[in-house]
C-alpha cells in the first residue's frame, strides 16, 4: 500500500530518525524554521511514517507563514495543490509501470532503499521539482 504524508519524510535527526512525522508535519516544519514544506510518497510498512519514500513532491516556500495552526494549515491547503497533486501522479504512473523496486539495503533511517528504473535513489525517493 502506498500513501501520501504533508511532511518531508527525509528529514532526519541526529540519531537517524525521521522527524516530521505524525499529523501535524507542516507546522513541525515551520516551527523548526524550515522555508519550504513538501509531499512525500511512501510504502506502508509497520512503522508510523516510517516506510520506504518513493517520491517527493516539488517544495513548497513557507512565504513568511508563522508555525501557528492557522498559517500552517494555510500553508498545508497550498501545498496540496502544488506538492502533493504532482507526487501521486508521479508515484502512481511510475508503480503502474513497473519502474519502482525495493533494494537490498537501507537508509540511515532504516528504511529501503528505493530504485528507480534499476538505479538506487537517496532518502526521499525521486524528487520533484
Amino acid at each position: 500500500m502506498i500513501n501520501q504524508h504533508p511532511g518531508d519524510l527525509s528529514v532526519l535527526d541526529h540519531d537517524g530518525r525521521r522527524l516530521l512525522v505524525g499529523n501535524d508535519p507542516v507546522r513541525l516544519a515551520m516551527a523548526a524554521g524550515r522555508t519550504s514544506t513538501r509531499t512525500s510518497c511512501f510504502v506502508v510498512d509497520g512503522t508510523k511514517d516510517g516506510g520506504a519514500v518513493l517520491c517527493m513532491g516539488p517544495p513548497v516556500a513557507v512565504e513568511g507563514r508563522q508555525a501557528t495552526p492557522g498559517d500552517a494549515w494555510q500553508q498545508e491547503l497550498y501545498q496540496k495543490t502544488v506538492s502533493d497533486r504532482p507526487c501521486l501522479e508521479w508515484t502512481v504512473r511510475a508503480f503502474a509501470a513497473g519502474r519502482l523496486a525495493l533494494a537490498g539495503g537501507t537508509h540511515q533511517d532504516g528504511s529501503p532503499i528505493v530504485l528507480v528504473d534499476g538505479h538506487p535513489t537517496p532518502l526521499g525517493g525521486r524528487r520533484l521539482g
